[in-house]
């Protein structure tokens, strides 16, 4: 009884802190130990309570970060934009067509010289695709919708084969991964012969943009097993045609200390393993800010 007592006061009264981090590590390196063995710099942290889902790009010889921020008192998440690590340099993005709702998970990515950017808007059950200004990079110009009429969560985009490919999931349905093809980015996306595609909890939804090693396909993906964002698992795309997509786990990425709770973003750019860390925090005032998430998500 006083165990069950303990238990429910320490979940009132703590709350998740996500924050982003970055260590030097080549994709090759991370596939070769089989995950993350050094050191990694955090960003410092502030009142917000999310900094999470990281995403990285260079642009005139400089880098860049945008990912999402989430402070409880405004209960739905925003995206930012950083030159660099430096937190000073945080700018809002702009140009999210419509009433944005809540925001995530800012698929960056390059074709032909242009930046383009999948931000998560699931709560308008669609996947838009903008164009970054080259210019100022925290400006989004809308092209297109890719996928609606549905929840998509986390979703990737990625060359290969004279294709694009578009990797998604649904929100709350783990175990089932859709892919979407296209010949170019202007044309209606095709469903994968075999969608839903079935496969383990752990191997749907997205932690991070597809990379090669070697000639091999490695997809990162969250592993909700312990806890939400609990950890990563790293997957081989043995197999991907329009009618076939075959997929094998490879191991596992556990959270990085101090943020012992969970990990569940990892992505490389110029050198740097990027990746995101959550750590439990205690306050009277969790509460609160727990209501006041949970009333901006409504």
């Amino acid at each position: 009884m006083w165990r069950t007592y303990k238990n429910g006061i320490n979940k009132l009264f703590t709350y998740d802190k996500w924050n982003i981090g970055h260590t030097l590590l080549s994709p090759d390196e991370f596939i070769r130990t089989k995950g993350i063995h050094s050191p990694v710099k955090w960003m410092p942290e502030d009142s917000l309570e999310y900094r999470a889902d990281p995403f990285a790009f260079m642009s005139g010889g400089k880098l860049y970060l945008m990912f999402e921020e989430l402070s409880f008192w405004k209960g739905k998440g925003s995206l930012a934009l950083t030159e660099g690590f430096n937190k000073a340099s945080a700018k809002e993005v702009k140009g999210i067509n419509g009433k944005a709702g809540h925001l995530s998970y800012p698929f960056v990515f390059e074709v032909l010289g242009n930046r383009f950017c999948i931000p998560e808007t699931s709560d308008k059950d669609k996947v838009d695709l903008y164009q970054l200004d080259p210019d100022r990079p925290h400006k989004l110009t809308w092209k297109r919708t890719l996928l609606s009429a549905a929840k998509y969560v986390d979703s990737c985009m990625l060359w290969f084969q004279d294709k694009f490919w578009l990797f998604t999931s649904k929100a709350q349905e783990y175990g089932e991964l859709y892919i979407f093809w296209a010949n170019s980015l202007e044309e209606d996306f095709v469903a994968h012969a075999m969608n839903p595609i079935k496969v383990r909890p752990n191997q749907s939804r997205a932690a991070g943009a597809l990379f090669f090693v070697n000639g091999y396909l490695y997809m990162p993906t969250q592993n909700p097993q312990r806890c939400y964002g609990g950890s990563v698992t790293i997957n081989l795309v043995k197999t991907l045609t329009t009618c076939h997509a075959e997929i094998e786990e490879c191991f596992e990425v556990p959270p990085v200390a101090p943020y012992h709770e969970g990990i569940h973003t990892v992505n490389f750019v110029s050198g740097y393993l990027i990746l995101d860390g959550k750590r439990k925090v205690r306050s009277f005032l969790a509460p609160v800010k727990k209501t006041f998430k949970m009333l901006g998500s409504v």
